[in-house]
């Protein structure tokens, strides 16, 4: 199988290694973040020679030896870690230096890859859990998640509680208005 922006990779593949990547380090990273790294990923492409090089194209002065550039699980996990010390954000290490780029800076193309984050970082949410759950025993007590933030399970179920309650605001604002169009002509 052929891989994804010049590496072995696919697509799948490095949004997969992204957030266990994430995980292992301890960062909370959502679907949009995720999203904005494949773009990074994808405009940046792979180069094993010169002073930019592997998959994360950085030069050896920030980002490890030439050994840890090329090898995509490291470089990945130094990509996490200037990620979250430039505020959780792709611009300053790569988007300022992608605006050139045919099709935008990576940071600009998270829209093509939104779907996909949001499918991986629900199904590692889920695989990440199961163990965590079995291993210790319940005490009946909620605790809240290191950050302030929940799941992205509980993300997803308060996106859809607020989007029924909007989408039924509407609705009952369509019927009355319909009621009132409708009671001045009998």
């Amino acid at each position: 199988m052929a891989g994804w922006a010049g590496t072995s990779l696919s697509r799948r593949g490095w949004a997969e290694l992204i957030a266990e990547e994430a995980h292992e380090l301890g960062l909370r990273i959502t679907p949009r973040q995720l999203a904005e790294g494949l773009g990074v990923r994808e405009a940046e492409g792979f180069t094993d020679e010169g002073e930019h090089i592997g998959p994360w194209e950085e030069e050896e002065s920030g980002f490890g030896s030439r050994a840890e550039r090329l090898d995509y699980r490291t470089s990945t996990r130094l990509a996490l870690e200037r990620w979250s010390a430039d505020g959780k954000s792709w611009w300053p290490a790569w988007g300022r230096w992608e605006k050139p780029e045919t099709e935008g800076a990576g940071p600009t193309r998270y829209k093509r890859h939104l779907a996909l984050a949001t499918a991986v970082l629900g199904k590692h949410a889920l695989r990440v859990k199961a163990p965590a759950a079995a291993a210790r025993p319940s005490t009946g007590v909620k605790t809240a998640s290191p950050g302030g933030g929940g799941s992205i399970q509980e993300d997803f179920m308060h996106f859809g509680l607020v989007a029924i309650l909007v989408l039924g605001g509407v609705v009952m604002i369509g019927l009355g208005t319909t009621r009132l169009a409708h009671s001045g002509h009998a």
